[in-house]
């Protein structure tokens, strides 16, 4: 896959040092874009042993030995994720395991918002427990070698301590990605989109870490912090702590699991035991009671967690502290104001509500069906809910002290909140609150998720997932997902239309399969070709109308060569965002494609547009382009980049009157969750032989490359060969020019690319006729072309 990152300068470059071997000490300095180096990452090498290429992400002294006193910078921070074990001395193959590491699955949520990619490592063996993979992610910019150690130190805090800690020198080399031949279908390669990573963020966590922190007092206190005495236990407090949990996955590593438990324990409140009870239960896979009563009466005070871990836990994940300790929840205090407003509207509508930056769009998730576009002034009716929220609480204050002159602040401030200002302030300032906004590459951004009418369809396992906000899924096909489901109707069509082809029925099946993915790596385009009445543009409604909302209707000039501003919006190009089928029809005769423009929408490169409002926006491509039609667009030359991406998929049967059904679309759809069905076996056939076009498919193609190969069709007409001749390139063109406005082309080549043309077909242009002018070697025009050259105008 390739990916580029958010905010990300393609012209920005990364140092590399690239070493044949392990023993290579000098190496070569490469300097390449981000998208570069994925690509150097993205190729497997098969060999038996790990030993081989590798690279090194810094930029070395000028001919210097691999050495961490001869870096200059350090442009990438990569972290290795190992499984600890006893290991074979030879090769360094993992025997037995001893120490468990986390899948990539696992920790995807703490880097899920960075430009990263992710490559198993070569002794990758997850069916033996044994998990090694590396992860690389892109520097906003090159870290020193004097900020390298606390880079790492806050690289492996973001992944939760499971960096391997052998693998933090500054001058590390890292083997290129490689694996044994029996390994090949475990091993893998994933490219993510988001930010770039910043050092001085890496650093900043590294400073707040516990383990760089001040130890913890015998009251289990962390010097620093007031005595817990000054956090009472009150429902405020109690409510503070919820949210902090709540910001943290109760299915993290068993260390951080256990150390938030004792955090909690360290409160010393009555209420300790049940709240961390029900925090770990949000785990429900790995809760065990006998297991968690142990682990929390294990705690000891003093020995080195204490409340200050939680709180450094949940603001890693995000969570801000809304209020100092002793003080209380919802109500304007020191921090009073818009931005208190905005953090108080965030603490209680995260994972409820979600802006979207480019386009504005607020969206809203819903129990049973997830995130959904929020109707018109959802924002005012949650603002207004946590003005109430204030309301209540400064109301309860000012009927306890109506002479206390903070009451009367804290019910002035409510008051200035609800007016239409603070109201619209608040708004703004949540935006910006951690959570509450996201990018459009951030939706919809997993290729196998597939949302559906009951939850989501993971398609890598073929398990159907409940709808939760971390999932940013905001699309959904319109039919449950029921694997029992069948589709009798549907499988008749399917054999009716491709009756006469029948290698077809199993490829239209791969490639609904296809589309329901967010993949884009055949990097191509399915045109379905043939005369009325064959059953295309049913099938083709059929799976747009199955793509539910990741399928969409695109206009035909998009794809067709037209004038147009560069600068212009273009709003059918924002309609691809998210989207996995665009289907386009209704083809003109004699159209011409414009070929950069698919090639650009098939290429898998970062899109970018503008809508109608002035707003960017890029994301990386997830749609599939189809076509249907009676007529084949001109395909200009014999480009490979072009015709390589061309799938032309003939329906060559003729539904007779008395097979004509006016309610098969009805009887189709209502058999959707079978025909889903369909299309998830194609997926798998997809996964286990790519797309594999038949024969009739290439042979259609060919034909159709043949019929636009305009140049071969002239001169088989018009030109002899002729050994010494010697013709004005001027003339042929008139010929040529003559020739195609008769045969009925609207725009033949230019005199440019005609030139161009005969170049590529070997024919040598030389500068030799009458006046120096430019003139074509070994041919000569005959009868007719004299006669079309004579009728020029």
């Amino acid at each position: 896959m390739s990916h580029r990152a958010e905010g990300h300068d393609n012209a920005a470059r990364y140092a590399v040092m690239r070493y044949a071997s392990e023993k290579d000490a000098v190496g070569k300095q490469y300097a390449g874009t981000w998208q570069q180096v994925v690509a150097l990452l993205d190729k497997r090498e098969i060999r038996p042993e790990k030993s081989g290429k590798a690279f090194a992400p810094v930029q070395m002294k000028a001919g210097a030995t691999r050495s961490k006193d001869n870096v200059l910078a350090i442009y990438m921070a990569v972290a290795d994720v190992d499984t600890e074990g006893e290991k074979e001395k030879a090769s360094g193959r993992v025997l037995s395991v001893s120490k468990r590491a986390p899948t990539l699955e696992e920790l995807r949520p703490r880097v899920q918002s960075y430009a990263w990619t992710a490559y198993s490592s070569h002794w990758h063996e997850p069916q033996q427990g044994v998990v090694k993979y590396r992860i690389v992610f892109p520097l906003t910019r090159p870290c020193t070698l004097a900020e390298w150690p606390q880079v790492w130190e806050g690289l492996n805090v973001l992944l939760g301590g499971h960096c391997d800690r052998a693998c933090r020198d500054a001058a590390r080399l890292y083997y290129l990605p490689s694996c044994p031949a029996d390994a090949a279908a475990d091993a893998f390669c994933e490219t993510n989109d988001g930010k770039l990573l910043d050092p001085d963020t890496l650093i900043e966590l590294a400073r707040r870490s516990p383990t760089q922190q001040p130890v913890v007092r015998t009251d289990g206190n962390p010097q620093g912090l007031p005595a817990l005495a000054s956090l009472p236990e009150t429902p405020e407090q109690i409510e503070r702590v919820k949210a902090m949990l709540a910001m943290i996955p109760a299915d993290c590593g068993y260390q951080q699991w256990r150390n938030i438990v004792w955090s909690i324990a360290a409160t010393g409140w009555r209420c300790a035991e049940e709240l961390a009870r029900e925090w770990s239960q949000t785990a429900p896979q790995k809760f065990e009671e006998s297991e968690y009563h142990n682990v929390y009466r294990s705690f000891k005070p003093g020995g080195g967690v204490g409340f200050r871990t939680l709180v450094y836990h949940a603001m890693c994940a995000g969570w801000v502290d809304s209020i100092g300790p002793g003080g209380a929840s919802g109500l304007p205090g020191a921090s009073s104001g818009d931005i208190r407003n905005g953090e108080e509207f965030a603490k209680l509508h995260r994972d409820k509500l979600l802006f979207v930056d480019e386009t504005r769009d607020l969206l809203k998730f819903e129990a049973g069906t997830g995130w959904v576009v929020a109707p018109p002034g959802e924002a005012d009716v949650a603002a207004k809910t946590v003005v109430k929220h204030l309301c209540v609480n400064a109301t309860e204050r000012w009927k306890a002290a109506p002479d206390d002159a903070q009451a009367r602040r804290f019910m002035n401030e409510v008051q200035r909140s609800s007016r239409l200002q603070g109201v619209r302030a608040m708004i703004e300032m949540a935006k910006s609150e951690p959570g509450m906004t996201v990018r459009l590459h951030e939706l919809d951004a997993d290729p196998m998720l597939f949302g559906v009418r009951n939850g989501v369809l993971d398609l890598r396992t073929g398990k159907l997932r409940a709808p939760s906000p971390s999932l940013r899924v905001t699309k959904r096909c319109p039919v449950e997902y029921d694997p029992s489901a069948t589709a009798p109707t549907f499988d008749a069509f399917i054999q009716r239309i491709t009756r006469g082809t029948p290698a077809l029925a199993p490829f239209l099946q791969r490639l609904a399969g296809y589309v329901l993915t967010g993949e884009v790596s055949e990097q191509c385009f399915a045109f379905l070709y043939g005369l009325g009445r064959n059953g295309k543009t049913t099938f083709a409604e059929l799976l747009q109308w199955l793509l539910g909302d990741y399928a969409v209707p695109l206009p035909t000039a998009t794809l067709m060569a037209e004038k147009t501003d560069p600068g212009a919006a273009r709003p059918d190009l924002m309609l691809l965002k998210g989207r996995r089928l665009a289907l386009a029809s209704e083809l003109e005769d004699g159209a011409r494609f414009a070929e950069a423009a698919i090639k650009a929408m098939t290429g898998g490169d970062t899109m970018q547009a503008r809508n109608p409002y002035g707003l960017y926006a890029s994301w990386t491509p997830t749609h599939k382009l189809m076509l249907v039609g009676n007529h084949k667009p001109v395909i200009s030359g014999s480009d490979y980049g072009m015709w390589r991406r061309v799938l032309l998929i003939p329906f060559a049967e003729t539904i007779g009157d008395s097979e004509r059904d006016d309610k098969l679309n009805e009887k189709l759809r209502r058999e959707g969750a079978g025909v889903l069905n369909w299309a998830l076996a194609g997926f798998r056939g997809w996964q286990q032989q790519g797309l594999n076009p038949p024969q009739a498919v290439k042979d259609a193609v060919a034909v159709y490359q043949s019929d636009m190969d305009i140049l071969k069709q002239w001169m088989d007409d018009h030109v002899n060969p002729v050994a010494g001749a010697v013709t004005a390139t001027a003339d042929l063109y008139k010929a040529y020019s003559t020739w195609a406005r008769d045969a009925g082309w609207k725009t033949p080549m230019t005199r440019i690319a005609f030139g161009r043309r005969l170049a590529e077909r070997g024919i040598q242009l030389i500068k030799g006729g009458p006046g120096n002018t430019k003139c074509a070697c070994g041919i000569a025009l005959n009868n007719e072309g004299q006669k079309a050259m004579s009728r020029f105008y």
